[in-house]
């Protein structure tokens, strides 16, 4: 058994050199259908949000995006947790960290970036997708 880390900080600190690679790769996502690589997402949230920079471990407000937020806010909170779903899948197949933490992040953010995807196809579309399973 391992040592517990001392601090949430030391928990994603062991993380971080994956993070890293998950948000500079430049390979489509072509595996789920995406042209856009991980680093055009990256770029993409950066400019919707305006913001200067952005970290895969803060807590989002995805369950509040998905409720009140623009077209535009629900695109870039989907990208963020296709990303993080990125990064809990590289880290359950490359056995990092705590893999039942692994396991539900990865399912955390699955579940967000499916729902995201919808809400903002509803914006474009018109018309919800109607999963039971996941709404």
């Amino acid at each position: 058994m391992t040592d517990a880390p001392a601090s949430v900080e030391d928990f994603f600190a062991q993380y971080e050199d994956l993070a890293c690679a998950v948000i500079d790769d430049e390979r489509p996502n072509t595996h789920i259908g995406l042209e856009w690589s991980n680093a055009d997402m990256v770029e993409g949230v950066l400019e919707m949000m305006d913001w200067e920079s952005f970290d895969l471990f803060d807590d989002m407000p995805f369950a509040e995006i998905y409720e009140k937020g623009a077209a535009i806010h629900t695109l870039a909170y989907c990208y963020v947790a296709f990303l993080r779903w990125e990064l809990w899948l590289a880290a359950i197949q490359q056995k990092i960290g705590d893999q039942d933490f692994n396991e539900k992040a990865c399912a955390h953010s699955e579940l967000w970036y499916l729902r995201l995807r919808d809400r903002y196809e509803a914006f474009i579309g018109g018309e919800m997708t109607d999963h039971p399973w996941l709404h």
